[in-house]
């Protein structure tokens, strides 16, 4: 397979939609993150504890709404996984983009682990009313570390595909 054009995959005939939707997903994790960035300073650097650490907007520092972010991000890059798929398969599989396929389904597969966690973490909420909850890995790791580390890798790794190929140009020019 040639390679040609792979450095700019979106710029070919890819749907808009997946476009639209790649670059929304990628919008909303990065607000989240932003959160999860205020949570670990003020745990770090201003010695607050887990319990205390809640972010910038400190009211949206439930359980409930992790998990509901979490799922949309998940769903967002599982559609525009099922929709790059689609596309590749067929008119555009001239091109071998192996490193836009390793960054969105490492991503993909990150943020499903991360979805088992904030599910754990939403079943003991439910059981027991913990807020936070601890989840899987919470009980042996730092929970606001752990989750800024897994929203650090959920948003780099199909970041670096949406970038590397060229997605943000093709976003660009439907605006």
């Amino acid at each position: 397979m040639s390679t040609a054009g792979a450095g700019n995959l979106a710029a070919q005939v890819l749907p808009k939609w997946v476009v639209i939707v790649f670059g929304a997903s990628l919008a909303y994790q990065i607000l989240h993150w932003v959160e999860h960035a205020a949570q670990a300073y003020q745990h770090a650097w201003l010695g607050l504890s887990i319990l205390r650490s809640h972010g910038i907007v400190f009211f949206l520092d439930l359980e409930w709404n992790h998990f509901v972010f979490n799922t949309l991000y998940w769903a967002g890059l599982g559609v525009v996984l099922f929709g790059a798929w689609r596309w590749w398969r067929g008119a555009a599989r001239r091109t071998n983009p192996f490193a836009f396929w390793g960054f969105l389904i490492g991503g993909l597969g990150m943020q499903t682990y991360h979805q088992v966690e904030h599910t754990m973490r939403m079943i003991q909420h439910l059981q027991v009313g913990c807020e936070p909850c601890p989840g899987i890995l919470g009980w042996y790791l730092d929970g606001v570390w752990l989750h800024f580390s897994l929203n650090t890798v959920v948003l780099a790794f199909p970041l670096l595909a949406f970038v590397a190929y060229g997605f943000h140009r093709k976003l660009l020019a439907l605006v």
